[in-house]
């Protein structure tokens, strides 16, 4: 068999994350649009004992800027925290070399609820 030249480097590209020629927003949007829809596949419960919440991007103060509820029956959280870890890569890059506030006050981590038969954020802790 024949190698055809660069596509060892285009097969790394496809393997390195973001489209080639995707910019910043353009990443966040299609990885966004990517956690919901496994999310929506995996929302629905019958209790809260398989719902988990997953934390996603940066603020300036390094919180997160939201979490996401979702139902780990089928063991989608290591795809999820893959995807989440690529966007909050991006979001950190994004705020490189801004100060950092100097009223930053720690976020509330929510508690995972099943409410309606869908997982979703409950109880705020600290």
């Amino acid at each position: 068999m024949r190698e055809v030249p660069g596509a060892g480097f285009a097969m790394l590209l496809s393997l390195a994350g973001p489209a080639f020629g995707e910019d910043d927003a353009q990443a966040l949007a299609r990885l966004r649009g990517e956690m919901e829809a496994v999310i929506d596949h995996n929302r629905t419960c019958g209790n809260v004992v398989h719902c988990r919440v997953l934390a996603l991007g940066y603020d300036d103060c390094g919180n997160p800027t939201e979490y996401l509820a979702f139902n780990n029956l089928r063991g989608i959280r290591g795809e999820l925290e893959g995807k989440i870890a690529e966007y909050n890569f991006i979001e950190e890059e994004r705020r490189r070399g801004r100060a950092r506030p100097t009223s930053c006050v720690p976020v509330k981590t929510p508690q995972p609820a099943c409410i309606n038969n869908r997982c979703a954020l409950g109880a705020e802790n600290y």
